[in-house]
């Protein structure tokens, strides 16, 4: 916060933006230094990272130097709040003002507060203080699409609901005077919000105006079927009921004289069969194009049997189309049960409504099945066994929808098995004995789409290309509820397209907003299934939102709640049961698409940031903890250099299950590395990163892992981590080596080399010399990359460090075999062998298969496909992907010496499709070559030209002229083949050029060396007009 001498700096952002500093006003001039403001004033006191900024003030239209201007905002701003105002801290910045001179947040914290409180009286002054900073629109002059369609639309809900909430809390109309006309202008600018219409009829008829109430409500119900082709929903029919009833008793009251007789006796009256109807119809109507749930309406169907259904129950997530199935089945159930079909919405979860008594559920139905009202008896368990007795034996169908629980129920369930129950929750209703349960997910993708068209309107997507139409629906979740609002706003709109309304869904930064029409809302509706939640659980599912990964398990979401595991557990049962939470497999939760962003919404509501911080550390420390001790069980010979982390509290036992665990929770690893700065924990970045280097090196997944370090640097350089900064270079380096970036690789070294000096990291310094010297290798500039890989050596010589010994040894036994220099290649790598072998290390597998390929330039392949037999074993166990690539490209090879081209062939493909896989460019240009040397072997030189030519490309892609020659060669074979002389001797002398510029003799393959290539020149000189050659040296 700012210091205690600062003068005090107000920000109004009702209406237009209004700063005082010292009580005094100030001008902020230009537009984006005002939005600017605004975004840092919403979210004061907290560290916005530049980037999230720079998308917060100009989205898709970054100027050109975005930090540069990024700062020059910020300086402006700091002339006119003072210095201390806006403090800059790793990458981001943040206004530093208590919340309370933000009028935005103070009216949040206002109204939460008030909302929070014990007593009305209390609650409804809160709401009113808080109601009056609403002065204007919110950020009425400033302009950015984040603030208007994120946090916009929550102050607008925040506001209207704290406007209801004060309506509700004057229970005897005292203020429906006042209240009046705030509601009309309220009503008229959210013309589609059920609840303030609802809020809306009551006060008139608090006002002695019910006939004006029950007017409006016709105004209301036609204008939601025109435009929208949807009936008033439950709140307002509710009142709309209640209406009728006041209006009803008023004329009873008037017409009544006094002296009327006494009420009826509290008996138990008779009622015999004769009495009742004569067979109850009261199902809706069957919906309109109904869509899909084929195996579901089966199962129920069948549940049926013959007229002998104990109870069927359908759950499911709210909007997932719960009443709709069960009142089509209900339809096509109702020849089995000719007696009587029997509906009631028992309004478990419907907002506004509480939950129908089951006393009050029995006289409805009673009354439905003939009984009078001044007939009912009193009690529930009279009413209750009066119904089983008029059921009893008869053929009757009940379908209770929208039930809350199995206590709401048990009393309204018929004795007779000739009666069949259909039951609709949003709860899973674990306590009834059910013949048949059907949980609700979202549509298929083809049923979602067949929906859509229904309810759109297919002459108007005729030209529509399926793809956009599935694309619709998976923005909608394939959730029914969410489908058939976006249709219907489709439908609204005759001049949309399409590919305008996928647009709109995708780049809505608030995808609830969108996905209203009417009184149909999915967040309205998800909304309610949260606040039916006890405090508890509204908290666990709040934090839950704040999960990175699209799942996580059980012991991170105890992480991130922060309670104990039992306690979680039962908590994440009851978000399953209340269709909050998925389980898609054993131990793995996860959140339907859009319950996931009203989680992430609410959170963002009702946590402060603290809180929000903290259990977003708490993840992050969770996953730091047991992704080391999954990597050290993995690798106990890197043990020693991987970061140290307090013991995870129950760890993978074994290798294998490390293994497992790694793979299951990989992206949610990555997706938490991003919130290490959000979560207050940037040293976890660079933790994770160096955790994961090598298993991400080991199984291929370069691209990951650059991104990973890209990250862990960017936050070492905001902390001054200068040993963390070269560290993440090298491994950059090395991702980037990798992915054949050779250039870019060496600059990343270059720098990790001086960074690592400046700090005085030898380790560092090592690695940096040893991928340094790899580069000059790769990019034949061999003797430099024999003086870096000594100096590396005797680094980790000096510094007793066996793993850089190996890579040191590995790199110039390596350099020297492409030289022609085998003897000390061979000298080299048996150091190393030994080395591994004594310490049992991990690198043993790449060792054997580099003796394998100085064995092929020895010219002995059997004893090099030994090798390459033991390294690739020894590659598969370890889950080493890149020296599998090696020993297939060396098996591959030592079989086509030994003649037997169709091992060969079948080595050189599995290599060339796990080169793809590894995104390897240099191993996929090594199967190319050794699948044109193939072909050419068996005849088939069109095929050979083709693979060549594909070496080179990829080799000049590279910038690896050896590499360029060697195909060259092979171009020129095949070419001779084909009888194209003048073609073959234009390649043999371009590879010839290449080797004699940079100095080389040999190759990686022998028959590519420069007195062969010159052979081959001679020899056909001959048979074409070329000039003499002299013998290249």
């Amino acid at each position: 916060m700012v210091s205690a001498d600062s003068p005090e700096i107000q920000v109004r952002l009702f209406g237009q933006l209004v700063v005082t500093v010292a009580g005094q006003p100030v001008e902020i001039s230009g537009g984006r230094a005002r939005t600017l403001l605004a975004v840092l004033a919403v979210s004061t006191g907290e560290y916005v990272l530049a980037d999230t900024l720079a998308d917060r003030l100009w989205g898709e239209d970054l100027p050109r130097h975005v930090r540069r201007s990024m700062h020059t905002l910020v300086s402006r701003l700091r002339q006119v709040l003072g210095p201390t105002a806006i403090r800059t801290k790793a990458g981001g910045y943040a206004l530093t003002l208590p919340p309370h001179q933000v009028d935005v947040l103070h009216f949040e914290n206002l109204l939460r507060t008030a909302f929070a409180q014990p007593d009305h009286a209390t609650e409804l002054a809160g709401i009113k203080t808080a109601l009056k900073l609403w002065t204007g629109d919110p950020f009425d002059s400033v302009h950015s699409d984040w603030l208007s369609t994120v946090v916009t639309p929550r102050l607008v809900e925040l506001y209207l609901s704290g406007v209801e909430r004060r309506v509700d809390l004057d229970e005897a109309g005292v203020h429906a005077g006042e209240l009046l006309a705030g509601l009309r202008e309220l009503a008229a600018a959210h013309p589609l919000r059920e609840s303030l219409w609802a809020r809306l009829l009551h006060v008139l008829s608090d006002c002695g105006r019910p006939a004006e109430a029950l007017g409006l409500y016709d105004v209301i119900r036609s204008r939601l079927a025109k435009e929208l082709g949807v009936g008033p929903g439950a709140q307002l029919q509710e009142v709309h009921q209640r209406l009728l009833s006041d209006d009803a008793a008023r004329h009873v009251a008037v017409s009544s004289e006094p002296g009327a007789g006494p009420p009826p006796t509290d008996s138990r009256p008779t009622v015999h069969a004769e009495q009742l109807r004569g067979e109850p119809r009261s199902l809706p109507p069957d919906v309109p194009g109904f869509v899909g749930r084929t195996e579901q309406v089966e199962q129920l169907a069948q549940s049926a049997g013959d007229r002998v259904m104990a109870l069927a129950a359908i759950d499911g997530m709210a909007g997932s189309g719960k009443t709709a199935l069960a009142v089509h089945v209900a339809h096509q159930l109702a020849p089995r049960f000719p007696d009587g079909q029997l509906f009631i919405d028992l309004h478990g979860h419907t907002d506004g409504v509480e939950p129908v008594r089951p006393a009050e559920a029995l006289g409805r139905l009673l009354q439905a099945l003939g009984v009078p009202a001044d007939q009912l008896p009193r009690h529930q368990e009279d009413r209750a066994g009066l119904f089983r007795g008029l059921l009893a034996g008869r053929a009757v169908l009940l379908l209770l929808d929208n039930a809350a629980d199995e206590a709401q129920l048990k009393p309204l369930l018929p004795g007779s098995r000739t009666c069949g129950v259909l039951v609709t929750s949003r709860q899973r209703l674990a306590g009834l004995d059910t013949t048949a349960t059907v949980s609700l997910d979202g549509l298929s993708p083809d049923e979602a789409v067949t929906l859509f068209c229904h309810v759109a309107g297919r002459h108007r997507l005729t030209d529509t290309s399926r793809q956009v139409l599935i694309q619709i629906a998976e923005q909608c979740g394939l959730l029914p509820l969410a489908i058939r609002i976006a249709a219907a706003r489709f439908r609204a709109h005759p001049s949309w397209e399409p590919q305008q309304l996928l647009d709109l869904l995708r780049r809505h930064r608030d995808r609830l907003a969108e996905l209203e029409a009417g009184p149909r809302s999915v967040a309205a509706a998800i909304d309610l299934s949260y606040r039916q939640l006890r405090p508890e659980l509204r908290r666990a599912y709040r934090l839950l939102g704040l999960h990175p990964g699209s799942d996580f398990t059980a012991e991170s979401a105890t992480a991130l709640l922060g309670s104990p595991a039992t306690d979680d557990m039962r908590e994440l049962e009851r978000l399953l049961d209340a269709h909050l939470l998925q389980e898609r497999s054993f131990g793995r939760y996860s959140f339907h698409d859009l319950v996931k962003e009203h989680a992430g919404r609410t959170v963002a509501v009702h946590e402060s940031l603290q809180g929000r911080r903290e259990a977003l550390g708490r993840l992050v420390d969770h996953y730091c903890r047991s992704t080391t001790a999954a990597v050290r069980l993995l690798y106990p010979d890197r043990a020693e250099n991987l970061p140290i982390h307090q013991p995870v509290q129950v760890p993978p036992a074994t290798a294998e299950q490390a293994s497992t665990w790694l793979k299951a929770e990989l992206s949610t690893v990555l997706a938490v590395a991003e919130h290490t700065v959000t979560a207050d924990r940037p040293a976890c970045a660079r933790h994770l990163a160096d955790t994961l280097y090598v298993y991400f090196r080991t199984v291929g997944r370069s691209a990951e892992l650059q991104s990973l370090h890209r990250q862990a640097r960017e936050v070492a350089r905001a902390v001054g981590d200068t040993a963390g900064e070269a560290e993440s270079s090298i491994r950059l380096g090395e991702c980037l080596r990798l992915r054949g970036a050779h250039a870019s690789a060496f600059v990343e070294y270059a720098e990790a080399l001086q960074l690592a000096d400046a700090a005085g990291h030898r380790h560092g310094k090592m690695a940096a010399l040893h991928g340094r010297g790899l580069v000059h290798g790769i990019l034949d500039r061999n003797d430099e990359g024999l003086r870096d890989l000594m100096k590396a050596l005797d680094l980790a010589d000096e510094l007793g460090n066996p793993a850089g010994m190996l890579d040191a040894l590995n790199g110039l036994s390596w350099i020297h075999g492409k030289r022609g220099e085998v003897a000390q290649a061979m000298v080299y790598n048996e150091r190393a062998l030994e080395i591994a072998r004594s310490v049992r290390h991990r690198s043993l597998g790449k060792l054997l298969s580099a003796a394998g390929h100085h064995h092929l330039r020895q010219g002995d392949p059997a004893r090099a496909m030994g090798m390459f037999e033991q390294a690739l074993q020894e590659a598969r166990t370890n889950g080493n992907r890149h020296n599998e690539l090696r020993c297939l490209d060396g098996l591959a090879e030592s079989h086509r010496l030994l003649g037997d081209l169709s091992a060969a062939a079948d080595c050189y493909h599995n290599a060339l499709q796990l080169a793809r896989e590894l995104g390897s460019p240099n191993w996929e240009l090594e199967a190319h070559q050794g699948i044109g040397r193939l072909e050419l072997a068996l005849g088939h030189a069109e095929e050979a030209l083709v693979r060549h030519q594909q070496a080179l490309d990829v080799a000049s892609a590279l910038c690896q002229p050896v590499d360029q020659a060697r195909a060259h060669d092979g171009l020129a074979h095949a070419l001779e083949k084909l009888g194209d002389v003048e073609g073959a001797a234009h390649h043999w002398v371009h590879a010839l050029t290449i080797l004699a510029a940079i100095g080389v003799t040999h190759t990686d393959e022998w028959q590519v060396r420069i007195a062969t290539l010159q052979d081959h020149v001679d020899r056909i000189s001959p048979l074409m007009e070329l000039p003499g050659r002299r013998r290249s040296r």
